[in-house]
């Protein structure tokens, strides 16, 4: 299924050339391609940064694979050099194993080498497999936080485990398939602040979406960038740990990709109390959970703070309120416990963006945009996610759900090359906001928790 917004480009002229004839002895030839075997037949050009790679056969057209790694899932992309998208899906990442968020795998791979080159390796193997297994594909362009960053080029750790906690480097990287295929990795920007909101701001930039505006892609680590100005462009980001509630990390949670249910509706009260919910699905996912919350808080079930009230019954010693059967017959059901951590990825987001205004010195009410990114943001219904406070009380009119918009800024990337060479340089100059240390934002997030829309 197609999650991200398919952007016409309006003159292709990739970031990556195809060159036929393989030079003898070459400074520019930048990998080993002695190990490239015998189908080799050209070299893959990369900008000015010389030959990244190979490619193997004659192709009448050549391919990108984009490819943004995420901490739950792997979303990925295949374009031509015309700017068509001919191929799209999502797999889970294998590093779940290992935990649901990025804290659980950093302690794993500080405290255990082994478990850190597992890490490395398992991902780096999915990514290349991507790679490999497509024909006619020049280069791959991937992103993602500055974790799965780290892990993929198998760099060190401890920078981001440690304060002021930050990559250990912030510049473009490089990897190669076992096909020679080079895979091109976009720096992160600062802290936990990847190359996945790089894209995400080349998405929003080559649409030229009105400023200010304020991009929310929300996942188990939640980015959000504001755009206050542009010519030249004044950029604020920061990252907030949401943590996995939204994708897998509650009883009956599934992810968006999975078949779980986007929208959840009371539609009547059974003579005992206990709710009746409109309900389809092989889970919850994150959007289906705001709806929920939003839900169970207005008719009363559930109180600002979160305590269920009425309706509820007892599975052993939880409050759970039964939401009806997945595809499978299984029950599916919303308890306390999750609420307490769908109660906290709410709170961090809504504290997030709430610390970025305020630091940019921008009103809600000036903020001219709303673009809400990621799967997440496909099936939510923005009423609902107002009314918990995940978003700013705007105008309908000035949010969109933009789908993955790492997938779409790294079709920009790939296939304009002016455009990339603009947007990394302006973002290299964007203002990071560090909330783990930031009071403004301790002192938010306790009043977030508390279930209500955020004031104008």
């Amino acid at each position: 299924s197609v999650l991200s917004m398919d952007i016409p480009i309006r003159e292709p002229r990739p970031m990556f050339r195809v060159v036929n004839e393989v030079p003898a002895v070459s400074k520019a030839l930048l990998f080993d391609y002695s190990k490239c075997g015998e189908t080799v037949k050209s070299l893959v050009e990369v900008w000015d940064l010389g030959f990244l790679g190979a490619v193997e056969g004659d192709c009448d057209t050549y391919r990108a694979i984009l490819i943004d790694v995420g901490t739950t899932t792997i979303h990925y992309a295949i374009v031509d050099e015309k700017g068509n998208t001919l191929w799209e899906d999502r797999k889970l990442n294998p590093q779940l194993v290992y935990g649901a968020d990025v804290v659980t795998r950093i302690s794993k791979a500080l405290e255990d080498r082994d478990a850190y080159r597992n890490l490395v390796e398992i991902l780096r193997k999915e990514v290349v497999e991507l790679v490999d297994s497509t024909p006619c594909i020049a280069m791959g362009l991937a992103a993602g936080n500055s974790v799965m960053t780290s892990f993929l080029l198998g760099l060190p750790l401890e920078t981001l485990a440690q304060k002021p906690f930050q990559p250990h480097v912030k510049a473009l990287g490089v990897i190669h398939s076992r096909r020679c295929r080079p895979i091109l990795v976009l720096p992160p920007i600062a802290g936990f602040v990847g190359g996945d909101a790089l894209a995400d701001i080349a998405f929003a930039e080559y649409l030229s979406a009105p400023t200010p505006y304020l991009l929310l892609d929300i996942g188990t680590n939640t980015e959000i960038v504001l755009v206050k100005n542009r010519n030249p462009l004044e950029i604020y980001v920061a990252s907030t740990p949401a943590g996995p509630a939204f994708e897998v990390h509650v009883s009956s949670g599934k992810p968006m990709a999975f078949g779980g249910a986007t929208c959840i509706r009371i539609r009547g009260v059974l003579d005992d109390g206990t709710p009746v919910f409109d309900y389809s699905g092989s889970g919850l996912t994150g959007s289906a959970l705001v709806s929920l919350v939003a839900e169970l808080v207005r008719h009363g079930f559930v109180d600002p703070s979160g305590r269920f009230v009425k309706g509820y019954i007892r599975v052993g010693d939880v409050k759970c309120f039964r939401i009806g059967l997945d595809a499978e017959g299984r029950e599916v059901v919303f308890s306390q416990l999750d609420m307490r951590e769908v109660q906290k990825a709410i709170a961090a987001i809504r504290a997030g963006w709430r610390t970025v205004l305020a630091e940019s010195g921008v009103g809600v009410d000036d903020l001219a945009t709303v673009i809400v990114s990621g799967a997440f943001g496909t099936g939510l219904d923005i009423d609902d996610a107002m009314y918990v406070g995940i978003l700013p009380r705007v105008d309908r009119d000035r949010v969109v759900l933009a789908g993955n918009t790492v997938i779409a800024g790294l079709k920009t990337l790939a296939l304009d090359r002016n455009h990339a060479e603009r947007v990394l340089r302006e973002v290299s100059r964007a203002r990071y906001i560090e909330l783990a240390s930031n009071p403004r934002f301790s002192r938010l997030w306790i009043e977030s928790l508390y279930l209500r829309p955020v004031d104008r």
